[in-house]
């Protein structure tokens, strides 16, 4: 899983240390970190080439997976915000994990939800399929973000998650972890980007606060 080796030394090559500290947040930091808004989403052309692939895609072929994604998207809209952060996360992560050489012969490829239902994924391709499966179901791209991070806990390996804030909180989706919990619950993951359909923001360790504890979501049946 390469989803910041090479992006995260670009990005801090731009110059984005220089920028201001993102103004007028109306959510908690993710994992207590400060973060950096950038100006251009342009900087993750493989983020901005799936979003044009997945806008564009007709799914006319026999395995896009079409119908597994209408059946998520219409139980998620009879649900409220707790049931459908469950219900995502246990539905694709009952995906197999699948490495983009293996999957793609390609370093580092991300994938639409369809091309994941169709073929399975890595950890963004997971990250990817819950966001834009809450999308659909109405749930507004502002209050969620997919995260690039490193985990501590296996010398900084590269990892990517679904952040979906909700009642002050910021709700951690992650396929290596069943249960939603709150995102400061995971101490060893230190962010490095993230980014949604409208925006990116770097990431800067310390100095704020953790968040108060708050109640995990227990798996959905």
């Amino acid at each position: 899983m390469r989803v910041y080796s090479r992006l995260a030394v670009a990005v801090l090559l731009a110059g984005v240390a220089s920028l201001p500290l993102a103004e007028g947040r109306l959510y908690p930091s993710l994992f207590g970190s400060q973060e950096y808004q950038g100006p251009d989403l342009g900087k993750f052309p493989k983020w901005v080439s799936m979003l044009s692939r997945w806008h564009q895609e007709t799914c006319k072929t026999p395995d896009c997976a079409v119908a597994a994604w209408d059946a998520v998207i219409t139980t998620l809209k009879a649900q409220d915000r707790a049931t459908q952060l469950s219900t995502v996360n246990a539905t694709f992560n009952k995906q197999r994990y699948v490495g983009d050489t293996k999957n793609w012969g390609k370093d580092d490829y991300w994938e639409t939800p369809y091309e994941f239902l169709a073929r399975n994924g890595d950890c963004e391709d997971y990250a990817i399929a819950k966001f834009m499966a809450l999308k659909a179901a109405g749930v507004p791209s502002s209050e969620m973000r997919i995260v690039a991070v490193r985990n501590l806990a296996l010398d900084g390996q590269g990892h990517a998650v679904l952040v979906v804030y909700d009642g002050g909180t910021a709700y951690l989706l992650d396929n290596q972890i069943p249960d939603v919990v709150p995102a400061d619950s995971i101490a060893t993951y230190q962010p490095v980007y993230s980014i949604n359909d409208q925006a990116w923001w770097r990431h800067q360790n310390g100095a704020m606060p953790a968040l108060k504890p708050a109640q995990v979501l227990p798996a959905a049946p």
